[in-house]
């Protein structure tokens, strides 16, 4: 099903850093926004595999998949999820991210949690004739990405998803292993793009139907997915993905971006001040009670604080190096607003 997959791979929507030469995934450039749409072209087969090469693991590969030209056009948008029908069942979860979902078979949302440290995802909600029918959720929430991530990066993570309706229970487990494997210089029917980074995703999943309690029959599978970004894109640029048989993988689905737009941006601090922005030693926080932490322009953590009760809170950042740093409000341990601060000497 499509629209499943969707949900379990839509870490791909990722935007990069052009500070190194080749591609590095961080939060600060390239964390999926609320009103981001990309336009794909998908090439999908049926019945034999597709004849496609993902190339091997490793440094300065060449890879050229530009004979290979989608047939079908898909976009997908980024939305808030407090304006969709599952509103209600992700109330209070940390939820902060959406995606409309459809295929031949069914519609729904898929949502997300995004942090300034990783991008889970929390569940998806299927409609039926307008209707909401059922919302599930993963056991933990399940992780697809990690900031930042670069050549060589990798982690391990564990989820499980249950849908029941009517009697009938169906539980899918997964292990999934994510390594940024290789890196290169991609041609696709778009265009040539150097410095790209692949992604390799290894999802062993199993599968458990029950009828009334009792187990019915269960099954499982292995997929890989190979995904390229680029620093000059804010979504994945290539794609290719499959079915691991006897060893070997077996591609179904071959997907590259044709067309993007920019979301609205991190939210701004809201009725807080900040300043003086330049600032040398201390900056001060005005009107902001609450958490806060500070990342530099790979995502990563480098000052976290709490903004006292007082009209205004002056936080030491003279330890830092000269540079664009992002400053983050926090509420329950998820990033709400952002804003850029610089420190100057």
């Amino acid at each position: 099903m499509k629209l499943l997959r969707l949900l379990s791979t839509i870490t791909f929507v990722m935007i990069v850093l052009a500070a190194f030469s080749q591609t590095q995934i961080t939060y600060s450039k390239h964390a999926p926004e609320i009103g981001h749409t990309a336009v794909i072209k998908a090439l999908y087969s049926d019945f034999e595999p597709i004849n496609i090469d993902p190339g091997p693991s490793g440094t300065n590969v060449t890879w050229n998949f530009s004979s290979y030209v989608g047939t079908e056009e898909e976009t997908t948008s980024f939305i808030d999820p407090a304006q969709t029908p599952f509103a209600d069942d992700i109330a209070g979860t940390g939820v902060n991210l959406a995606v409309a979902m459809a295929d031949d078979e069914t519609n729904g949302y898929g949502y997300y949690i995004s942090t300034v440290e990783s991008f889970m995802a929390h569940g998806f909600g299927l409609v039926y004739e307008g209707e909401p029918q059922i919302y599930a959720e993963y056991e933990p929430p399940l992780v697809q990405m990690v900031y930042p991530f670069a050549y060589g990066d990798d982690f391990d993570t564990y989820s499980q998803i249950e849908i029941s309706f009517e009697g009938m229970s169906n539980i899918t487990k997964q292990w999934i292993t994510v390594t940024a494997d290789a890196w290169g210089t991609l041609t696709n029917p778009v265009d040539t793009y150097n410095d790209v980074l692949r992604v390799k995703t290894h999802t062993v999943d199993s599968v458990f139907t029950y009828m009334n309690g009792i187990l019915f029959m269960s099954s499982g599978s292995e997929m890989i997915d190979y995904t390229w970004y680029s620093n000059e894109h804010k979504y994945m640029i290539q794609n290719i993905y499959g079915d691991l048989v006897d060893e070997n993988l077996e591609v179904f689905g071959v997907d590259y971006l044709v067309e993007e737009s920019a979301g609205i941006g991190n939210p701004e601090l809201t009725g807080v001040s900040v300043y003086p922005n330049p600032a040398s030693d201390i900056l001060h926080i005005r009107n902001g009670i609450g958490q806060y932490l500070i990342s530099d322009m790979t995502g990563r953590k480098v000052m976290e604080f709490d903004a006292s009760r007082s009209e205004t809170t002056g936080i030491d950042v003279s330890g830092l190096s000269e540079g664009m740093y992002i400053l983050h409000q926090i509420e329950n341990g998820f990033h709400v607003s952002s804003s850029k601060i610089v420190i100057n000497r």
